[in-house]
């Protein structure tokens, strides 16, 4: 289809301090200002949200803003699409960067392929402060680092694009009754999986592709308040718990096998002296036992 023209979506829920970095980003498009628009939708936000939202509004005639009173992320995206004035809405983290060149790869994507359920793109890592001793690379993944290559592929599950960086036709999600609200975070809770469960239902159930595009970059920066072990194990935890009921809700099968075989490799490579590193292997067998801890309590 011919994208005519964009909505951005950022749901912000109290991320006052990095909200600027997205909304720049956003609004420092090579696209014209004309053919877009940039939509912050406030979910409850108790901080200085609105008044970084104002200021940004003093300059820039294409960034608006609308309250989502439901506490939930799933909430907050359904406003935004409800809100919409594009054809086309993508969905960037408050915490993330677009590239310049983002939306004008967006719209070749759309006026070059046929048949699109979703597209998303490439997910660095950046950060706010320094990087701290401990860090490991493999822990990137726990900020969402998605790279599959470097060129334009369809993706089938377990690989799809994360929710960090997404965009969809709007009469797409108003058909299918956007995202599912018993997902995705909730204030400061960990449960996440909504942004693959709709792509699941795109694929499955209206039978259209899923598009993963190099040139749709997106920096996902890394606060120092969410910079601990602590919170990236419990994170991890989460995603596991929320990939258990995932794939039962689509019948897939083979979560729990594969979560155990994972923690027994895990241990065998400690054991081995072959670990990928110390809070790496942590990270693995925190996903693992997220798995199983939801398996073990049936899902609720």
């Amino acid at each position: 289809m011919k994208a005519e023209f964009f909505t951005v979506a950022i749901c912000t829920y109290n991320r006052a301090k990095v909200l600027p970095y997205a909304i720049r980003a956003a609004l420092n498009q090579s696209m014209d200002c004309n053919q877009y628009e940039v939509l912050v939708v406030d979910n409850n936000c108790t901080d200085e949200t609105q008044n970084v939202i104002k200021t940004f509004m003093e300059t820039h005639p294409n960034i608006r803003t609308v309250s989502e009173k439901q506490q939930g992320l799933s909430f907050a995206r359904n406003r935004a699409y409800s809100e919409a004035r594009g054809d086309i809405i993508v969905y960037i983290d408050d915490d993330a960067e677009m590239c310049p060149d983002y939306l004008n790869g967006l719209k070749k994507v759309f006026d070059e392929e046929k048949n699109i359920g979703a597209v998303g793109g490439p997910i660095e890592v950046g950060w706010l402060g320094s990087v701290p001793e401990w860090y490991e690379p493999g822990l990137d993944r726990a900020f969402n680092y998605l790279y599959y290559g470097s060129f334009r592929m369809k993706l089938r599950y377990p690989r799809m694009i994360y929710g960090t960086n997404m965009a969809f036709t709007v009469s797409l999600l108003k058909k299918i009754g956007g995202f599912r609200t018993n997902l995705g975070r909730i204030g400061e809770h960990l449960l996440s999986g909504e942004d693959v469960e709709i792509m699941l239902r795109i694929q499955e159930d209206e039978h259209l592709q899923i598009i993963y595009e190099p040139v749709l970059k997106v920096r996902h920066l890394v606060s120092p308040e969410r910079l601990s072990p602590e919170y990236i194990m419990e994170k991890a935890v989460w995603q596991g718990r929320s990939q258990y009921r995932l794939e039962r809700l689509f019948h897939r099968k083979g979560g729990v096998r594969n979560a155990i075989w994972c923690l027994f490799e895990s241990y065998v490579r400690v054991a081995l002296g072959r670990a990928g590193g110390k809070f790496t292997e942590k990270l693995q067998r925190s996903l693992a036992k997220g798995i199983i801890r939801e398996w073990l309590h049936g899902g609720k």
